[in-house]
């Protein structure tokens, strides 16, 4: 009986289910240094420690050159720096890389090849001032620049995908998500029916201009930024999970280990689905799992009175105003082909004949249940419940002006219907769905409000972002 069908695509970051596998070790950490133009402060892996601690001298910009005193940022690193007063010269050292420079000259010395730099090391309040960039990458570390916030990464790895708050985005957990925005988009597709295949794939196709490939990996990093932020506040906030939990993890992976038919066949899985292996996946849903723990706090600290209920649901009414009304459908067609004029006088006869027993008080599921040609209803009564352009119009103009009790007979282009109103929905009906809805945006602002701190400045990994390929 519907008229049109409306199909939207929710996407959520939180995965649903959790599973683990035990006894993996984690991976060393590297190393990620995170800090903006003019500010005092850096990020060592998500701790925020001085730049400067004595003169305050901050990262600045000179001639599109980050400059900065570079000694707690090397040293965070695991190297050292040494300064030279009669020669007025800086040596950085890390690892078995070297780099020498002098005050206010060009020349430079980057691993025992004599070098030119755009503009030379300088001094502001006694501070000697160093081509950040030029340094760090002539050390062999991975150096980007995120413009819209002036932020720089500085890190020991260069296999990761971005830097949130100082800590990494790992390929593995971009790798999971990667997997699951191409879901969301395959599967918009199919409920939108949309099948053309250019080539290269679906990938190529537009979703509002942009490549489906570009879109999904958007949404990817969107997704891991969002795991990165609730993650970090989740530790900031001392959760754990608890041995039960744990327990619970480990009896589902065990479970998946022996539907799949063992560990080697769910990692083969794991990979051609996600890109990962069992123990890159096993510490993603370990923290997937602490991260929902402390989003569920949040949602529980969440209050929404009667009063903003009742107010939203005013606002919005036309959006949950429903009818729940019976019918009985005698069809003026027959396979598609529209009766003679002379047979729909019948049909309207028996439509008329079916009212009066109703409005004698004969079972109307029982009539439906033995008149009715909508073999979507027939069975239960006759009943719909539905909103406002959700039916043929004739259908829908009766039932939303109908009062307690009304019956009475609607022609539409199926045919006649004998119709019987049963109720409208009020606000006590809308409660439970509004409320939902209000924690959900309280929920919503509050995570983006979180995602869009300067603290968790996200800086992506160009180079190795730029590699990633959809397909």
């Amino acid at each position: 009986m519907k008229n049109k069908f409306f199909a939207t695509m929710l996407v959520t970051f939180l995965l649903a289910g959790s599973t683990a596998i035990p006894g993996f070790a984690e991976a060393a950490k590297d190393t990620f240094v995170v800090l903006n133009i003019d500010r005092p402060n850096m990020m060592v892996n998500g701790v925020e420690k001085k730049i400067d601690s004595e003169n305050e001298v901050t990262p600045v910009l000179i001639s599109d050159t980050t400059f900065v005193p570079i000694r707690a940022i090397i040293e965070a690193l695991g190297g050292k720096v040494e300064w030279n007063e009669d020669e007025q010269k800086v040596t950085v050292y890390l690892n078995d890389k070297q780099v020498e420079l002098w005050l206010d000259k060009n020349n430079v010395i980057a691993n025992g090849t004599e070098m030119y730099t755009k503009v030379a090391p300088t001094s502001i309040n006694g501070r000697t001032m160093l081509p950040l960039r030029f340094v760090s990458e002539s050390l062999g570390l991975c150096v980007n620049w995120e413009d819209s916030t002036q932020s720089i990464s500085i890190s020991s790895s260069s296999d990761y995908v971005a830097i949130v708050g100082g800590t990494e985005v790992k390929r593995s957990e971009y790798n999971i998500y990667l997997s699951r925005a191409k879901s969301d988009i395959t599967n918009f597709f199919s409920q939108n029916q949309i099948t053309g295949t250019p080539e290269g794939g679906i990938w190529n196709l537009l979703i509002n201009g942009i490549k489906a490939g570009e879109v999904a990996k958007k949404r990817a990093l969107d997704y891991s930024i969002q795991h990165e932020v609730l993650l970090s506040k989740g530790k900031e906030n001392n959760l754990t999970l608890s041995e039960d939990e744990v327990k619970s993890i480990d009896d589902n992976m065990s479970k998946m280990i022996q539907q799949e038919g063992g560990i080697t066949a769910l990692e083969k899985k794991m990979m051609e689905y996600n890109n990962v292996n069992l123990s890159e996946y096993t510490d993603f849903i370990k923290e997937n799992e602490l991260l929902n723990k402390y989003l569920q706090g949040i949602y529980k600290q969440v209050k929404i009175s009667d009063d903003e209920v009742a107010k939203f649901y005013e606002n919005n009414k036309s959006n949950f105003d429903k009818v729940t009304v019976k019918h009985i459908l005698l069809l003026t067609s027959d396979q598609g082909k529209e009766l003679s004029l002379e047979k729909q006088e019948e049909v309207k006869k028996k439509a008329e004949d079916i009212l009066v027993k109703v409005k004698a008080g004969e079972d109307f599921a029982s009539l439906a249940k033995e008149y009715s040609e909508d073999p979507g209803s027939k069975d239960n009564g006759g009943e719909y419940t539905f909103g406002r352009g959700e039916m043929v119009k004739e259908f829908e103009d009766w039932s939303f002006q109908a009062k307690a009790g009304d019956v009475d007979i609607v022609k539409t282009s199926y045919g006649y219907h004998v119709m019987k109103f049963v109720g409208a929905s009020t606000l006590e009906d809308a409660k439970a769905t509004i409320r939902n809805s209000l924690v959900n945006q309280a929920v919503s602002t509050y995570v983006k409000q979180l995602v869009d701190s300067p603290a968790f400045n996200t800086i992506k990994n160009q180079s190795v972002y730029d590699s990633i390929e959809v397909k």
